[in-house]
C-alpha cells in the first residue's frame, strides 16, 4: 500500500458563506467529491506537420469543474448550496485536500439535483464550473 496515499473523506468542498465571502462552510454529508482540471489545446497541424499533430505553445483555455454528491441532510451548509445555486452571481468556493492544499476561485453552479428511492435516503448531486482563474495554495 502506498504510504503517501490520501484519504478521500478529507477531500472537501467548501462554499463561501456569501457570494464574495472569505469565510467558508464545508458542504456536509458528501459521499464523493471530484475536481477536474482542463486545458484545451489550439491545434496548428498543417500539411507540413509530417502526419503528427502540432499544438500552439501557451495556447488554449484552462477551466475546472467540480462534481459532488451525498446524502441530503437539510444542514445549514446544504441550504447555502441551494442559495449559491439560486444566486445571480458567481459563488466563491474551494476544494481542500488532506494536506491543506486549496484550489480556490469563483464558480458557477451548473446543476443541482435531488433524488430519493422509496426505500432509501434522499441524495443530491452538484456540478460546478470555474468562472475565472483559480488559485492553488499549499501549506
Amino acid at each position: 500500500m502506498p504510504t503517501n496515499a490520501k484519504r478521500g473523506n478529507l477531500f472537501l468542498l467548501k462554499l463561501g458563506t456569501t457570494f464574495d465571502s472569505v469565510t467558508f462552510s464545508t458542504v456536509a454529508a458528501l459521499r464523493a467529491t471530484s475536481l477536474t482540471l482542463n486545458k484545451a489545446v489550439v491545434d496548428i497541424t498543417n500539411k507540413d506537420s509530417s502526419g503528427w499533430q502540432e499544438v500552439l505553445p501557451g495556447g488554449g483555455v484552462k477551466s475546472a469543474s467540480i462534481s459532488a454528491g451525498g446524502v441530503y441532510s437539510n444542514d445549514a451548509s446544504q441550504a447555502l448550496m441551494i442559495s449559491a445555486f439560486n444566486a445571480t452571481t458567481h459563488w466563491v468556493g474551494q476544494i481542500v485536500d488532506e494536506d491543506g492544499a486549496i484550489w480556490s476561485g469563483d464558480w458557477n453552479i451548473d446543476s443541482l439535483a435531488f433524488s430519493g428511492d422509496a426505500n432509501g435516503e434522499q441524495t443530491f448531486e452538484l456540478s460546478m464550473s470555474s468562472a475565472g482563474s483559480l488559485t492553488y495554495t499549499t501549506v
